[in-house]
This record gives structure tokens, C-alpha cells and sequence, in this order.
């Protein structure tokens, strides 16, 4: 940890040498706002991508922008960032991903349903859209919940998150034995997924950049995480 922080602050360092020249550029003070997240400046980081989306709105910058936001819990606005986006902008996948999340996150359930839908049109063979989309299924008491989680996991049969996601969805419709054995696999892959009671609660794979919501014990995956790579299972 020490080390990522040290190579936060020379980049910093770098970054406040070239300011002038980095603050007529988006890409520039999209990277610097990217720096300044990483090491923990949110304010500074969020002032860097204002500018970088005052140049050019992109995808990337939003994304960025909405994460900054929503660690310093301005939730209505961090999801404004991505709903402010240009058309063009908002058309590419790593926004919408990013957006379907943010609605997921928000528990905004109807609004995350139709947004994993619509991923799901580009790319019907995406686990973790279609674990995701499972998820929301279930606390809507849509009867597809199921069958997606099942199909989430013919696709990965290695997803983690869909099969702790099926395991409890059977468990909850009195189906222990299948659902028990979901999460036994689950278990035995990831020893994280196991619940600790079935109250709300969030777990984070630090290594992974991949974050769980979980509303009693089924987790989905928060899709566009700016804080890591997108990972599957």
C-alpha cells in the first residue's frame, strides 16, 4: 500500500509541474483527476475532471467524475454526471455499464432492470449483466429472476457472483438443496461471498475492482467500477 501511495505522489508531483499545459488538455486532466482519486483527493480530483469534461465529454471523464462523486456521497449528483452526457457520449457501453450500476446502487430497481436490459441487447452473453439483471429480478418479484441466474451461469459456469446469486434466490423459494449446493460452490471458489448474517451489506475484492451490494445475501456486481478493471466471476 505504501508503495502505490508513493507512486500516487510522484505522478502528482509530475502533474503539478505540467499543470498549465495539462489543464488546457482532457486527456491530460482526465489522467490527473484519475492520480488524484487513487490517492485519496477527491475535491482536487473532482475539480480536475470538471475541466477535463469543460474540453471534451467523454465516457471515460464521466465515468471517472461519477466515481469521484459518489465516494464523497453526493449520490443525485454523481448520477447527473452520467445522465448529463452528450448523446453521442452516451451511447458507448462503458457509460451505460457505468449508469445501469449507478441505478443499482441508488436502488433505483425499475430504472437498473431496464438499463441491463438494454446491455443485454448489445451483448445477451454478458454473465455479469445478466447476474446483475437476476438480482434486480428477484427483489422486483419478477419470475424471470431465476431462469437469468441460470442462464448468467450456463454462459460462466466459474461466475461466483451469479451462482451465491442463485443460491440464495433458490434457498428464499424453497429449493434448499439445489441452493445450498450453489453456494457451497460459490463458498469453495471465493471464501468472501459467505454471509455474515442477512442484513444489507457491501464487500469490496480489492484486488479485483469489482464491489457486491448485497440486500439480505444475494450480491450483484457493480458494473463500470472506475476504481479497478471490470472483471466477470
Amino acid at each position: 500500500m505504501s508503495e502505490i501511495s508513493g507512486i500516487c505522489k510522484g505522478r502528482i508531483i509530475v502533474w503539478s509541474r505540467l499543470r498549465g499545459a495539462i489543464q488546457k488538455c482532457s486527456l491530460g486532466s482526465l489522467l490527473t483527476g484519475r492520480t488524484l482519486l487513487a490517492a485519496g483527493r477527491l475535491q482536487d480530483a473532482e475539480r480536475s475532471l470538471r475541466n477535463a469534461l469543460s474540453l471534451e465529454d467523454t465516457a471515460q471523464a464521466r465515468v471517472t467524475s461519477y466515481d469521484t462523486l459518489r465516494k464523497q456521497r453526493c449520490g443525485e449528483e454523481a448520477l447527473g454526471v452520467l445522465e448529463s452526457a452528450s448523446e453521442a457520449v452516451s451511447k458507448k457501453r462503458h457509460l451505460r455499464e457505468a449508469y445501469a450500476g449507478a441505478l443499482l446502487s441508488a436502488g433505483l430497481l425499475k430504472g437498473a432492470a431496464a438499463a441491463h436490459e438494454e446491455l443485454l441487447k448489445d451483448e445477451p452473453e454478458d454473465a455479469a449483466v445478466l447476474n446483475n439483471l437476476a438480482w434486480v429480478y428477484g427483489q422486483l418479484g419478477n419470475p424471470e429472476a431465476i431462469g437469468t441466474a441460470r442462464r448468467a451461469i450456463q454462459i460462466d459456469p466459474r461466475n461466483i457472483p451469479a451462482l451465491d446469486t442463485l443460491g440464495w434466490m433458490l434457498v428464499s423459494q424453497r429449493s434448499p438443496d439445489e441452493g445450498i449446493k450453489c453456494l457451497r460452490d460459490a463458498l469453495v471458489r471465493d471464501p468472501s461471498v459467505l454471509p455474515l448474517g442477512c442484513g444489507a451489506c457491501e464487500t469490496r475484492e480489492q484486488g479485483r475492482g469489482q464491489a457486491r451490494v448485497a440486500d439480505g445475501c444475494q450480491r450483484p456486481r457493480i458494473l463500470g467500477d472506475e476504481s479497478g478493471a471490470r472483471a466477470t466471476g
